[in-house]
């Protein structure tokens, strides 16, 4: 177990494990490569479960995936191919348009140009998406219809350029391979029950209850997975609470 500062146990240790990822960039999901990258990471969560239950300590386990992963179908889609991006700051296909005119423009220019991907203003970005409030997002703001890889820009002439072979960042509701793992097993988890699909904002307020601590509001409900909970998530704050 590691330890604070004075010598107490830690109560919150986490740890990640990124070879399935790079694995799946560079080989697809499907690839005896990434197969073998489970295979690996399999065998490190068993050891660990080992390591933790040789401490006689009253430990819940939870393993998480951030992100599903779905093989990229065709070449890359460069925007500037569709539009004129004069005036417009990128970064992969985030637009930053510097003025109103910029994003009007490539919006326009955008908004029917490939049925590869949807163009919205950020403000108009559905909600469902949970992307239509930060500034980081860009505007205009490109929504890929698939698998999909977009970009403002191919490399200048003679620099490298690689394609992923898997990729994940698509909405999940319309793409079920973006779907993530979760599993949960200790003292105060239920054990052999099964939930349905959540979204991953909803281990935050779950996890602050499994620790005695009181988060402040956030996107996450803890009433999403309450069920899993020994204690059915009694004495939650209500502000976490709908």
């Amino acid at each position: 177990m590691a330890r604070r500062a004075g010598g107490r146990p830690a109560h919150f240790i986490t740890l990640y494990y990124s070879d399935v990822d790079h694995a799946g960039h560079a080989y697809g999901p499907d690839a005896p490569e990434t197969r073998a990258a489970v295979a690996r990471v399999d065998k490190l969560i068993g050891n660990l479960r080992i390591a933790l239950d040789s401490t006689h300590l009253p430990i819940d386990l939870i393993v998480v995936s951030d992100h599903g992963m779905v093989r990229i179908q065709g070449p890359w889609v460069n925007l500037d191919q569709f539009a004129d991006l004069t005036g417009v700051e990128t970064a992969g296909s985030l637009l930053y348009g510097k003025t109103e005119a910029d994003r009007a423009r490539v919006y326009n220019q955008l908004k029917k140009a490939s049925e590869k991907f949807q163009v919205y203003r950020r403000k108009d970005v559905p909600a469902g998406l949970h992307y239509n409030e930060n500034p980081r997002e860009g505007d205009p703001v490109i929504i890929p219809t698939g698998p999909y890889a977009i970009r403002a820009h191919a490399p200048a002439a003679g620099k490298p350029d690689s394609q992923p072979v898997g990729q994940h960042g698509f909405d999940p509701r319309s793409m079920p391979e973006m779907k993530a793992s979760f599993f949960a097993a200790g003292p105060d988890i239920v054990a052999g029950k099964t939930v349905a699909p959540f979204e991953n904002v909803n281990l935050y307020p779950w996890i602050a209850h499994l620790l005695g601590l009181t988060p402040p509001k956030s996107d996450g409900n803890l009433n999403i997975l309450a069920g899993t909970l020994r204690d059915n998530g009694d004495n939650a704050d209500a502000a976490v609470k709908e």
